[in-house]
């Protein structure tokens, strides 16, 4: 099978608040989810990330605000914490998507055949 990404449902709250959630199947290192929809600048508050099946024993999740983005570049929203097979980021990251869209990759360390569900939290604005 090919990957698959479910598409993002992305909910708004009366003061700009967006809850994203959605699931990727057939993972590997270089697959990208793309969310559309976002705040062109933000803040990610929460970013959950659980590998729920496949290969791989953990996960690195890492964004970016342009498809194919570069680590370490301009482009790089986040790069991933400590891999784990579960993932909740806290710290608050601001980012700009001039867009609207963000990109993000799972990063599984192994295999081909994962799947991962993501739950993000932003908030419109820097604050």
């Amino acid at each position: 099978m090919a990957y698959a990404q479910a598409t993002p449902v992305v909910s708004r709250g009366p003061s700009g608040e967006y809850l994203i959630t959605y699931t990727e199947t057939e993972v590997a290192a270089a697959s990208e989810a793309s969310v559309s929809g976002v705040p062109p600048i933000g803040r990610i508050v929460s970013f959950k990330a659980t590998k729920t099946a496949g290969g791989a024993a953990t996960i690195a999740p890492e964004a970016g605000n342009s498809s194919g983005y570069s680590d370490s570049t301009q482009a790089e929203i986040f790069s991933g914490p400590t891999a784990a097979a579960h993932i909740h980021e806290t710290q608050v990251i601001p980012y700009s998507a001039p867009t609207g869209i963000i990109y993000i990759r799972a990063t599984p360390a192994s295999a081909n055949d994962n799947s991962v569900s993501t739950e993000i939290c932003i908030l419109e604005g820097w604050g």
